[in-house]
């Protein structure tokens, strides 16, 4: 009897892995969100690491322990998402930053704006190419992975880049403001939205009093009003602009459910937000 189970669990343990245990860890919001839409319906096992940001969080034992057991890890890159750097080498990686076609810009500060090439700009998640760009390359890396699931998530995929035509159609245009940090290049590539400069490099990092002061002589002289902020940054910040409207973009879900839905919810609230800008 002991030789029939014997054979029988190496029978098992040659059988392909099926899409319903394959088991898929994403690092943040935006790129579990993606990944979400490609695999509807195709497997539920899928683990999000960080509900609360992209920015300054640390891996607990039980993240470990995840990624550990994880039969694909999704992530942007092991330069934005530091604390996966020593997983970023192992096959069961994916790194949309590989992806082909997709181009990472630049981090700017200042007004007018400097370019900062040491710091390359991550938020693609918002730009229309750059999203297309990650979509086809999860679509053909889970289409290998999971060949008889292939048809499924091609009509994902599909559905997927329709959706985002028409959360990209519904920004509004016409719109002049300064960001707090830059974050928003991405979604003004071939829209009518001018960012003139941003405060600071990093949401963390505070602007110092001479920039507030040109940034609001600057707002004075060319009549603009509007200034994008995140959600945790804090109002007294901005009491050297007392004229600005300050408008709160949540960029990164941090007060957004995940999941399949989480593009949905983020694009209505940019097209809304920005929509005050005007």
């Amino acid at each position: 009897m002991k030789y029939i189970i014997g054979f029988l669990l190496c029978v098992m343990a040659l059988q392909p892995i099926m899409a319903k245990d394959i088991t898929i860890v994403s690092t943040n919001k935006p790129v579990h969100g993606l990944v979400e839409y490609l695999l509807d319906g195709v497997t539920k096992n899928h683990i999000l690491l960080f509900e609360h940001g992209v920015h300054n969080v640390k891996l607990k034992p039980s993240d470990v322990a995840n990624i550990k057991w994880a039969d694909m890890v999704v992530l942007l890159s092991p330069e934005f998402e530091t604390y996966m750097k020593r997983y970023a080498g192992t096959d069961k990686a994916i790194i949309l930053k590989n992806s082909p076609n997709l181009k990472i810009l630049p981090s700017r500060v200042g007004i007018p704006f400097e370019s900062l090439p040491k710091y390359p700009d991550y938020h693609v998640w918002l730009g229309l190419n750059e999203m297309l760009a990650m979509a086809d390359y999860l679509q053909e890396v889970f289409s290998q992975k999971m060949p008889d699931y292939a048809q499924k998530i091609n009509e994902n995929h599909g559905k997927f880049v329709k959706k985002l035509h028409e959360w990209h159609n519904a920004i509004p245009q016409n719109i002049t403001l300064v960001e707090y940090h830059d974050s928003l290049q991405y979604l003004t590539l071939g829209k009518s939205i001018n960012i003139v400069g941003s405060l600071t490099t990093d949401p963390d990092t505070k602007p110092s009093v001479k920039r507030m002061r040109k940034v609001g002589k600057l707002m004075v002289d060319d009549n603009i009003h509007c200034i994008i902020a995140d959600p945790e940054v804090s109002d007294k910040i901005f009491s050297k602009i007392p004229f600005a409207s300050v408008v709160e973009v949540d960029l990164e879900g941090i007060t957004r459910p995940a999941g399949k839905e989480f593009y949905d919810g983020l694009f209505a609230d940019l097209a809304k937000q920005l929509a005050q800008c005007r």
